[in-house]
C-alpha cells in the first residue's frame, strides 16, 4: 500500500496543518474559551491555560478579538507562572508591548491573584509533540508493510 493511501498519513497531515494554521492565526486573532474559573486562549504563537480559584464563575463563552496581537517572537518558550497577589498600583501601564508572551505575562503576573496559575504551551511544541510520534508511526508502518511483501525463505 502506498503512503498516500494511508489513513494515518492523511490524519496526521490534517492535524499538523490545522495546528500550523492556528499558530499563524494566533498572531492576528486572540481566541478565548471561558468555562467557570478556567480560560483557554490562543494568541501570540501559543495556547495559554489559566485557572483561578478566587474569581467568580463565568458561564461557558467563546470570544475572538481581531487585530495584531503584539510583536511576538515566532518560537517562544513554554512557561508556568503563579499569580503574585500584589495590589494594582495607582499608575499602571495597561498597553504594555513586549516581544514575547513570557515578558508580557511577567509584566502583569504580580497583580494576578495568588490562586491563579498560568501555563503557556507554544504551538511549535504542540506540532513537535504530534509530528515525532506520527513520523515514527509512518516509518514503523512502512517497515511492517515491506516485511509483509518479502517472501518467506524457510
Amino acid at each position: 500500500m502506498k503512503l498516500h493511501r494511508s489513513l494515518s498519513f492523511w490524519s496526521g497531515l490534517l492535524l499538523i496543518s490545522f495546528i500550523c494554521w492556528a499558530w499563524h492565526d494566533s498572531y492576528y486573532y486572540r481566541s478565548h474559551l471561558y468555562s467557570g474559573r478556567s480560560t483557554c486562549m490562543s494568541f501570540w504563537g501559543g495556547v495559554h491555560f489559566s485557572h483561578s480559584g478566587s474569581t467568580p464563575r463565568i458561564p461557558f463563552r467563546v470570544n475572538r478579538v481581531a487585530g495584531p496581537q503584539g510583536h511576538a517572537h515566532f518560537f517562544q518558550r513554554p512557561f508556568f507562572l503563579r499569580g503574585g497577589g500584589q495590589p494594582l498600583p495607582s499608575v499602571f501601564e495597561t498597553n504594555y508591548v513586549s516581544p514575547s508572551s513570557y515578558e508580557w505575562e511577567l509584566h502583569y503576573n504580580p497583580y494576578y491573584p495568588r490562586s491563579m496559575g498560568l501555563l503557556f504551551i507554544p504551538h511549535w511544541l504542540i506540532v513537535l509533540a504530534i509530528a515525532i510520534p506520527w513520523l515514527g508511526l509512518l516509518v514503523w508502518r512502512a517497515r511492517r508493510m515491506k516485511r509483509s511483501r518479502m517472501p518467506n525463505l524457510e
